[in-house]
């Protein structure tokens, strides 16, 4: 059974995983919301010491670029992740620079290359579906990296954001709903969200294309990325 680690995207909430569009049985969803590229590091290892585990699918560095944009752009949000950050280990917290995201992510991959495990990369996904907006300029940015990891390791990549860019193009002219300023109404979305008709709905008030909120995915959205890994890993 393919492992496959990474953060709310791979988890679902809110939104929707895109392993729901994978055949059953044959993937394992161990995502986690919140979670970061360094923080990604212990539940990986924490898998390798506890299971026979061989394949993984990787989803992760959203966070890394999300959690700093929401932390400076709203009270409510940098409230939030202090206390966050007092409950989870400093290897949890986001990469500050491009430098500390290169070196974060390559421990990932020596991780798993160390223990002879085989592994298919996503990169980080829009941060909102205005593609001009600076967070999708840092986005560019750190999938660069990943593409030089992946490309320097012979490891293959699923090339998710520039799916999403050409989905997109279309839609740019339109004004962009983007996740709220208050992490209670992130919490709330959860639950309209939870069936594909709730997220439907909130695609459509939204004016949204492949997300619910500009970051999860909808039902279009998971589905693009489940065909995606079906191409590289042919199951």
């Amino acid at each position: 059974m393919i492992q496959c680690f990474g953060d709310s995207i791979t988890k679902g909430s809110p939104g929707v995983s895109y392993l729901k569009y994978l055949p059953k049985g044959k993937y394992k969803n161990q995502g986690s919301g919140g979670e970061t590229v360094e923080g990604l590091i212990s539940p990986l290892a924490h898998s390798i010491k506890h299971g026979d585990h061989k394949d993984y699918i990787i989803q992760i560095g959203t966070n890394d670029i999300l959690l700093p944009y929401l932390e400076k752009s709203s009270p409510k949000w940098k409230k939030r992740l202090r206390k966050i950050d007092k409950i989870k280990k400093e290897g949890a917290r986001p990469s500050r620079t491009e430098l500390q995201f290169q070196k974060n992510y390559q421990d990932i991959v020596n991780l798993m290359k160390e223990h002879h495990k085989e592994m298919i990369l996503i990169n980080i996904p829009v941060i909102g579906e205005d593609l001009r907006h600076e967070r999708n300029i840092k986005v560019e940015k750190f999938n660069k990296i990943i593409r030089r990891i992946s490309e320097k390791e012979g490891l293959p990549l699923v090339d998710f954001h520039e799916w999403q860019k050409n989905e997109l193009e279309e839609h740019q002219s339109k004004k962009h709903y983007f996740i709220k300023d208050d992490p209670k109404k992130v919490v709330l979305d959860g639950f309209k969200s939870f069936t594909k008709a709730g997220r439907i709905s909130l695609s459509r008030k939204r004016k949204l294309v492949l997300t619910v909120d500009g970051v999860h995915l909808n039902d279009n959205g998971a589905q693009g990325l489940a065909r995606l890994i079906r191409e590289k890993t042919g199951k």
